[in-house]
């Protein structure tokens, strides 16, 4: 009795089994179908963002490229700007080289003309002076 009672409990835990290895098969079945589901929406969403990248990638680098050639036309433009005020820088200081040679010649050649023209001026902005009190004073 004992070994009929052994004998069908061993039946039905080979049935129990069997049952249980089947849900077993369709659970892993369905968690593969699952996984391949969500691996399919995780590539989805892996493209999505690799691509959103790309996009915010190819944004900035326009962005800085625009702003590069800005900035390399502003120093084009600088650089033009610098020249030509070395240029005048130049021409003026040939000029003044030119009115200090012409200043020196003047002074060794007639230093009298230029203590007479001194004077002059000298005298001139005195009586404008003699001329402004005596309006003053009447």
């Amino acid at each position: 009795s004992s070994l009929s009672r052994l004998q069908k409990k061993y039946d039905s835990l080979l049935v129990e089994k069997e049952e249980l290895e089947n849900a077993y098969e369709e659970l892993q079945q369905e968690i593969e179908e699952g996984r391949v589901g969500d691996g399919d929406k995780q590539i989805r969403a892996l493209k999505r963002v690799i691509n959103n990248l790309e996009d915010d990638l190819l944004k900035e680098k326009t962005k800085y490229q625009r702003i590069l050639s800005k900035k390399n036309e502003e120093i084009r433009r600088l650089s033009e700007e610098l020249e030509v005020l070395r240029s005048s820088e130049r021409m003026l200081n040939t000029r003044v080289k030119s009115l200090t040679n012409e200043l020196a010649m003047m002074r060794r050649h007639s230093p009298a003309l230029i203590r007479n023209h001194s004077n002059r001026n000298h005298v001139r902005s005195g009586s404008s002076q003699n001329v402004t009190q005596q309006k003053s004073t009447r």
